[in-house]
């Protein structure tokens, strides 16, 4: 054999080594199964709704086959060839032929196949025991007591007992936003507390209770709604160094390139009065939404709100303020918590326990404390010389936090101090009333209590 030869043979048995190797390791030859996606897999079954269990593979599906299985015995063997070779499928369960009673465990054998050619050209094949047991009773539903109204802005009380074999979630909603439930003593009996934010011109009241096996169950609360609550209207006229000084300072701080974007003075104030107060509160709603579970420091004992002592009012919340440079109007906002003011860097006391939930220099609130305080409630502090707490430490009754100040838009030392329910703006003056918390958060605590122990004892 001469060299000429011999070389094209060796060329020749490296490229098919390598063609081999390119084979073997393309997706025609994978050897991955395919894969479940694992939020498709249910616990319980109503055996109303359809289940599907979806299943993925990039050389595509080629088969399936389902058995159920009921104490040992197989009532039904289903197996499906996919010509089309679909890289995802979503595989139905058959529903079992025979009456099943609730709390019974009933199994699915599900094989799945892709469309590779490796093991000898059968391809990959994943198997999956999955035990569903059947729920087709709903969450039922007891009230225990709530508030007897809520005003438009403010803010209602909600105790209820709720059980279910495998609950999932319980929630209130407004008729626009939902708000969580919170455990309270034991598993099964929850409060919630709702707010009806001013933005909103519709209210209702709805507890919706969803269990795994996808029931549900809808309660009406029958909140008497007031919507003759008195909100102000204020006209601010402002100064043109108002916006040839502090308020470039205030936009240098949030981003130096903001100062090249405006035309002129009024585009400027408007950017800041809507665009960056918008920001600031989806900052603080997002903050809100780490609440610290079911933990809250609200009980029989919780207290008025007296955010700043001997102070005096001097913003209300509510209050819908049209600004004017001259006779111009040149913005609008509404006020969503209260301004109070005593003396220069005065002293900031907790009035109710609670966990720091964000410190952060906001543009428009300026230096912001947040506490949680419980059941969705937390309380917030704003425009701050300083504070004297850190994110996660527990604050206590008493406890001073930090100093008011000028930070932000502050046209003057004085705190700005708000309420919120999971994230909504509420009145202030609900929260700030002792004889409020008494009749709505204490009285509703109590009662929840005394159902707690009656249900108790034998």
């Amino acid at each position: 054999m001469d060299n000429k030869r011999l070389i094209g043979l060796s060329v020749g048995l490296v490229i098919l080594i390598l063609v081999g190797v390119v084979a073997f390791s393309s997706v025609i030859f994978e050897t991955q199964e395919p894969s479940l996606e694992s939020s498709s897999i249910p616990t319980h079954w109503n055996l109303q709704d359809e289940i599907q269990i979806d299943f993925s593979d990039e050389s595509g599906i080629r088969d399936y086959r389902v058995q159920v299985v009921f104490d040992d015995e197989i009532l039904s063997d289903e197996k499906e060839v996919v010509l089309s070779k679909p890289k995802s499928v979503k595989i139905p369960l058959p529903k079992p032929s025979m009456t099943l009673k609730n709390g019974t465990s009933i199994q699915y054998k599900i094989e799945v196949t892709d469309w590779s050619s490796s093991h000898f050209f059968t391809g990959n094949t994943a198997k999956i025991d999955l035990n569903l047991i059947v729920d087709t009773t709903p969450p039922e539903v007891t009230p225990i007591a709530s508030s007897y109204q809520i005003v438009r802005g403010g803010s209602a009380v909600v105790a209820v007992e709720v059980k279910d074999m495998a609950l999932e979630d319980v929630r209130l909603s407004n008729g626009t936003d939902e708000f969580a439930l919170f455990k309270y003593l034991d598993d099964n009996i929850y409060i919630g507390i709702i707010a009806w934010p001013l933005k909103n011109k519709f209210f209702s009241t709805q507890l919706v209770a969803k269990d795994k096996a996808g029931n549900i169950t809808k309660h009406n609360i029958p909140l008497v709604r007031n919507i003759n609550a008195p909100y102000y209207r204020s006209n601010i006229r402002i100064k043109e160094d108002f916006l040839s000084g502090k308020l470039d300072e205030l936009l240098s701080q949030i981003d130096k390139k903001h100062l090249r974007e405006f035309d002129n003075d009024i585009e400027k104030f408007a950017f800041f009065n809507e665009k960056i107060r918008s920001e600031d509160e989806k900052r603080i709603l997002k903050a809100c939404s780490d609440l610290v579970g079911d933990k809250s420091f609200i009980d029989e004992g919780f207290h008025a709100f007296v955010p700043l002592r001997g102070s005096k009012l001097v913003g209300s919340f509510g209050d819908f303020r049209t600004y004017f440079l001259g006779k111009e109007k040149i913005s609008e906002a509404i006020h969503l918590g209260i301004d109070v003011a005593s003396v220069k860097n005065a002293p900031v006391i907790a009035s109710n326990n609670a966990v720091v939930l964000l410190i952060s220099h906001l543009g428009l609130y300026g230096n912001t404390l947040l506490l949680y305080h419980g059941f969705g409630v937390s309380s917030i502090y704003s425009h701050l010389q300083e504070s004297y707490v850190e994110v996660s430490d527990l604050v206590h009754i008493g406890q001073e936090i930090g100093k008011t100040g000028t930070t932000g838009w502050a046209f003057g030392d004085h705190l700005h101090f708000g309420i919120l329910i999971q994230g909504h703006f509420v009145r202030l003056s609900e929260w700030l009333d002792q004889k409020w918390i008494d009749e709505n958060v204490v009285s509703v605590l109590n009662k929840a209590r005394s159902f707690y122990q009656t249900r108790a004892v034998p």
